[in-house]
């Protein structure tokens, strides 16, 4: 009975995990042409690679490694196998979907990088309540809210990406961007604060603070 129990929960988590990667890759491509500057530390390698030429990818990847090995030791091998997943399956589809969605009817960026950012919130919000993350500041957040447990996951998320926004508009010198930016980060961490505490109420519900079992 323990065992099918366990498998149940697995069955739920890839659920979850996969519909969490799909919409979190339709936000993606929802704001491939508003001018955001993303938060988490694709937010510093895209920065950077505007600023001296480094290469986003090797730079975002870099970045995440010591962050994740961090995580994988507080918080058990499970949040890394499912961040591995969630990486590798969000890459795929945002490829996909770019080729096949058609552009939105708006064209206001300040009604596009609100709608990216709600479909992320949700998204990434399934993927936390199914015990992944999406590596950068989201796994941060994870440790972070491990000491301080009374401010939720969307707020430490909102304080973390807005320091990267900010900092990354001051590389680059667009200030025009940085509206639609923090407009896309409060949305995305407010929408992911609601699935996190509607996450609570299922059968197994996520605690992000928990201690490593």
């Amino acid at each position: 009975m323990k065992k099918t129990l366990l498998d149940r929960k697995y069955i739920q988590d890839y659920i979850l995990l996969i519909i969490g990667c799909f919409i979190y890759a339709v936000s993606v491509v929802v704001i491939a042409d508003v001018d955001v500057i993303p938060g988490s530390f694709l937010g510093i390698a895209v920065a950077l690679n505007k600023l001296i030429g480094t290469p986003t990818g090797v730079v975002n990847l870099l970045l995440n490694i010591p962050i994740m090995i961090l995580v994988t030791r507080k918080m058990g091998v499970r949040v890394l196998l499912y961040t591995i997943f969630i990486m590798v399956t969000t890459s795929l589809l945002i490829d996909v979907l770019t080729s096949v969605l058609p552009k939105l009817p708006w064209h206001n960026a300040y009604v596009l990088a609100l709608i990216g950012g709600i479909l992320m919130g949700i998204g990434a919000g399934m993927l936390i309540v199914a015990h992944g993350t999406m590596a950068g500041t989201t796994a941060m957040t994870l440790l972070v809210q491990r000491v301080v447990k009374n401010v939720s996951f969307g707020n430490i998320l909102i304080a973390i990406d807005s320091l990267i926004v900010l900092t990354g508009t001051l590389i680059v010198g667009d200030w025009k961007a940085i509206l639609y930016s923090l407009l896309y980060v409060v949305s995305t961490s407010k929408v992911m604060d609601l699935m996190i505490w509607l996450g609570g109420k299922l059968p197994y519900p996520y605690q992000v603070n928990t201690d490593k079992k």
